[in-house]
C-alpha cells in the first residue's frame, strides 16, 4: 500500500494525513517556522517526527491514527514547553501520560477522547495553566480530587461516556472544592459548548 502525505501549510500550520506517506519528509519536517502540527489518519506512523522535542510548537495533534500508533513513545512532547493546545484524542494508543509531560507549563487544552488512557497521574494537578481536559470516552476508572489541586485555570472536565467509578461522588467532591468548574457528562452539553 502506497500512502501519500498531504502537506497543507498556511501561515505556519502543517498536516500530515494518509496519502503517499515518505518516511524521509516526515522525518525531515522545518520546525524553525512551524507553530501548529497536526498528523492525522496516518496509520503508518511509527514514531513521531524527528526533531519534535526541539520545536516550538503551541499546537500539536496526533489523532485517529489507528493501532499504528500503538509502539509510539510520547515522552518527546514534553520537550515542548511552549504547546498550548495538546490533542492525543481519537484512536491514539497512549495508555498513560509520561512523566516528561510535567513540563508542559503553558499547556491549557489536553483532549484524551477515545484514547486508551487508563489513569490519570498525581502530577497533572501541576499543569496549572490548564484550562480544558477532556478524557471523555476513555478507559480512566478512578479520579481524584486530588489531581486537580493546583489547576486553578481549570475551566472543563469532560467525562462523557467513561465508566469513572463513584462518578457523582467525584462531581460533588469536585464542585465543593472548585464551584467554577464546568463537568460535562454527556455529549449534549458539549454541543452546547461547541455551538454557542
Amino acid at each position: 500500500m502506497i500512502l501519500t502525505i498531504l502537506i497543507l501549510i498556511t501561515s505556519s500550520f502543517l498536516t500530515i494525513t494518509n496519502s503517499n506517506f515518505s518516511e524521509s519528509t516526515y522525518n525531515n519536517i522545518d520546525f524553525e517556522r512551524l507553530d501548529s502540527l497536526a498528523i492525522v489518519e496516518c496509520s503508518q506512523c511509527v514514531a513521531l517526527p524527528a526533531g519534535i522535542g526541539n520545536s516550538h510548537l503551541s499546537y500539536f495533534a496526533f489523532s485517529w491514527n489507528g493501532f499504528g500508533s500503538a509502539e509510539i513513545t510520547f515522552e518527546e512532547i514534553g520537550k515542548i514547553t511552549s504547546l498550548e493546545y495538546l490533542d492525543l484524542g481519537p484512536y491514539c494508543q497512549i495508555q498513560q501520560l509520561p512523566v516528561s509531560f510535567r513540563n508542559l507549563s503553558n499547556l491549557k487544552r489536553l483532549n484524551l477522547t477515545m484514547s486508551s488512557i487508563q489513569y490519570l497521574p498525581t502530577w497533572l494537578n501541576e499543569l496549572e495553566s490548564l484550562e480544558e481536559l477532556d478524557i471523555s470516552l476513555t478507559l480512566i476508572r478512578q479520579l481524584s480530587v486530588d489531581n486537580f489541586e493546583n489547576c486553578n485555570n481549570l475551566k472543563y472536565i469532560y467525562l462523557f461516556g467513561t465508566n469513572v467509578e463513584n462518578l457523582d461522588d467525584f462531581v460533588k467532591e469536585l464542585k465543593a472544592v472548585r464551584p467554577d468548574i464546568n463537568v460535562i457528562l454527556d455529549d449534549i452539553e458539549m454541543n452546547y459548548k461547541i455551538n454557542r
